[in-house]
């Protein structure tokens, strides 16, 4: 009660303290801003739409609570900062993989840390059940006990999966002055914002005379599956490695998920579908495999999809949208309207239907969690040298001029930490001409997000500040892809260094020799 209180008291006191200049100045720029980000980003354009639906149905104050109680709770001083939000990230995840192994200790009968056949079969009903899924998932090493090591494992990727789905970093959307610090006054400023220039229409009557009411739906043209052949369909949002290869080009992110085909008798018949660009790696028992139809990513007209390990001519591409809408649960109406439009798409109904919002490694027909994982996030390779991946950052293998083994430069770690917290599958490294596409594929010269400000911070050519900043200080090729959203950071460009190609997203350039705002989203 007495928190309701503050908070309620805090949403009329901090809206009659919001600066004149900040109504005036920047309250201007705020929608546009909030526009691009939208556009560049799905998941900042589903939490943008849910509180624009807030607004249009007058609930602001209901809105404006729920950000600022986020806001308090996470900085009680109320000044948020991105490290307070990954520090609470961080707490969070540690919190759940506490109460997770603490769930999965209750299956070891015998307390001495580990899960063995005979604890794994003493179970019935749900317990039963879960134990299996445990083993399923967990026992990496296939030799029949899950091990503490095992379940700690198993415990922090369950736990990363849930944070992730956190809007902790969507809060950043509201640093209204783009001074890298979010204030209980600029939540305020964007609320209002919001109110008088809507995201989306407040009712269809908005909407402009041009624009039909309804989309028509494209057709499906996937090819016809078998009597004899088993239909598997697998939905998801992305996948969880980012790959080293890109099927839309240099300026647009690819991820990569990994699909493995179990044993068995009868022909498959595969229909994968994803939101974002994604390249499909198929690997197990794919002699099983009678065809792969793939849905390409969210942008018609482009590739938007690829596939490894099956032929070209077993592999078909549709349109974005045209057999299925991408869903990531199979529970509730999405599910069972997903599984409709299937069943009229493909003119069977489906024998296993799966969905996930991120892809990592996924076993089918089961659709259970695989034990294999990790190839091209062990080792890699920039410029010529050699990383090992360990838990705190990339460590020089070699020895290099002027570099020792082990040697990492400064803000490396940080930077690994962000990538492995958006893409906990990291980088896989991939083979172009292996992968196939609609379009071109094409290995990036820089990789995209955290992937490329790590390989240009471990070839020396940025380095990062301790006030956040990472500087141009060589020539670089282009910008990493996608640093818009929650991946927006900060770029100084040194003097004397061109201007990369490609476009720098949301994430600000600012000229040592002015410091002027000269690229990105400028306040």
């Amino acid at each position: 009660m007495l928190k309701s209180f503050f908070i309620i008291t805090m949403i009329i006191s901090v809206a009659a303290m919001v600066p004149i200049a900040v109504q005036a100045q920047e309250a201007s720029g705020i929608v546009p801003r909030l526009r691009l980000a939208a556009e560049a980003d799905p998941k900042v354009s589903v939490f943008l739409r849910g509180i624009g639906n807030q607004i249009n149905r007058q609930r602001q104050d209901r809105t404006l609570r729920s950000l600022l109680e986020t806001l308090y709770d996470v900085a009680p001083q109320g000044s948020l900062t991105l490290e307070q939000i990954e520090r609470r990230i961080t707490m969070d995840q540690a919190k759940l993989r506490a109460a997770s192994i603490g769930k999965l200790l209750a299956w070891d009968l015998n307390a001495d840390g580990s899960i063995s056949q005979s604890e794994r079969k003493a179970f019935t009903g749900n317990d039963a059940v879960g134990v299996e899924l445990l083993f399923a998932r967990a026992d990496m090493d296939d030799d029949g006990v899950v091990s503490l090591t095992e379940l700690f494992s198993y415990a922090s990727a369950e736990a990363l999966a849930n944070v992730r789905q956190s809007n902790y970093e969507h809060l950043m959307l509201f640093d209204v002055d783009q001074d890298g610090t979010v204030t209980a006054s600029e939540i305020v400023a964007t609320i209002t914002a919001l109110e008088k220039d809507p995201l989306i229409p407040v009712s269809n009557t908005e909407r402009p005379l041009t624009t039909p009411s309804r989309t028509p739906r494209l057709i499906c043209d996937a090819p016809k599956p078998t009597d004899d052949s088993t239909i598997i369909v697998l939905s998801g949002y992305e996948g969880a490695a980012l790959s080293s290869v890109s099927i839309v080009g240099m300026d647009r992110v690819t991820h990569v998920g990994r699909v493995v085909i179990e044993p068995g008798q009868k022909s498959i018949y595969l229909f994968l579908s994803a939101h974002s660009f994604m390249i499909w790696d198929i690997v197990g028992a794919t002699d099983r495999i009678a065809g792969v139809v793939v849905q390409k990513g969210r942008v018609q007209g482009e590739a938007g999809a690829g596939v490894l390990g099956i032929p070209q001519d077993k592999v078909h591409f549709v349109a974005f949208n045209s057999c299925l809408k991408p869903i990531y649960s199979i529970e509730g109406g999405d599910g069972i309207i997903a599984y409709r439009q299937m069943t009229e798409s493909l003119g069977r109904e489906p024998d296993n239907m799966h969905a996930h919002y991120t892809i990592g490694s996924i076993s089918l027909p089961s659709g259970a969690g695989t034990k294999v994982g990790g190839e091209g996030t062990d080792i890699i390779i920039y410029d010529g040298k050699r990383y090992e991946i360990t838990p705190e950052g990339p460590k020089l293998i070699d020895e290099a001029e002027g570099q020792s083994p082990g040697d990492q430069p400064y803000g490396a770690s940080q930077t690994f930490r962000s990538l492995k917290r958006f893409n906990p599958g990291g980088i896989r490294a991939i083979d172009a001409d292996a992968v196939v596409a609609p379009g071109d594929a094409t290995t990036y010269d820089v990789m995209p997000q955290e992937a490329g400000l790590l390989q240009l911070l471990l070839e020396q050519k940025i380095r990062y500040t301790r006030d956040g900043f990472y500087i141009i200080s060589k020539p670089i090729a282009r910008f990493p892809a996608g640093l818009a959203g929650a991946h927006q950071v900060k770029f100084m460009l040194a003097e004397g260094v061109q201007m990369p190609s490609g476009s720098s997203g949301h994430s600000p350039v600012y000229s040592a020799e002015t410091g002027k705002c000269i690229a990105g989203y400028c306040r």
